[in-house]
């Protein structure tokens, strides 16, 4: 049995990987296929040619491939290298918090859980992953939002790691709720206040009111 070579040798995990050589076997459950000590998955065998899946739970930059059929083992020459992650955009590049973005890029996983996508320091949850584009959720700021309505909003630094490789940076703006009314427009303490506008947050435990260093707390998207 050999080893003779693979393709593509640069990818990320769920990237489908073709070993050519000799002396592979039939059934595909005969051939088992490591990148370095992690085992991938098999999706096509015949003798001189196997159909694998780069490993989901593969960490390192570097890693060998190799093929064990009845005990016997065949070790590639070349190693398979993980790409590192690039995004291009973010459509919108200015969204409110539950809105659903999508960034486009390459190098991303076809696993949605190994693209960890971080909005500042926070990780976000992927909810589509491809090679080219991930889809996630706006999330609520996590206390590192200021919405002053009297400033504008200052962008945020987004990126993603895939396994071990980082992303470049890409700039991302909340956007800045805005109020239309206020009814009654006088009232006494305690009473009720009606705020109509856009892109407040429908986290109720997330959503707060300054007026004159009074804080009210209220819920829904458009009214509070």
């Amino acid at each position: 049995m050999e080893i003779e070579d693979f393709n593509p040798k640069l990818g990320a995990p769920g990237d489908t990987v073709i070993i050519t050589g000799k002396m592979f076997e039939l059934p595909v459950s005969s051939n088992s296929v490591f990148f370095g000590s992690v085992a991938a998955q098999v999706l096509e065998a015949d003798s001189n040619r196997l159909k694998v899946v780069a490993p989901q739970e593969l960490k390192e930059t570097k890693s060998v491939i190799s093929v064990m059929v009845d005990n016997f083992k065949v070790i590639a020459d070349s190693v398979f290298t993980l790409t590192t992650p690039e995004i291009y955009r973010i459509v919108p590049e200015t969204a409110k918090v539950e809105d659903t973005v999508l960034i486009e890029g390459e190098n991303f996983s076809v696993y949605k859980n190994v693209n960890h996508v971080y909005f500042k320091t926070k990780r976000v949850e992927v909810i589509e992953a491809d090679k080219t584009t991930l889809k996630i959720i706006v999330p609520p700021g996590y206390g590192i939002i200021s919405y002053d309505l009297t400033k504008p909003m200052s962008p945020i630094k987004v990126k993603i790691e895939v396994a071990t490789k980082t992303s470049n940076d890409i700039s991302f703006t909340y956007l800045a709720p805005l109020i239309e009314t206020i009814s009654p427009d006088r009232a006494f303490l305690n009473d009720t206040l009606f705020i109509v506008g856009k892109n407040f947050l429908s986290f109720e435990n997330e959503l707060q009111i300054w007026m004159y260093h009074d804080n009210i707390w209220g819920y829904r998207e458009d009214i509070l």
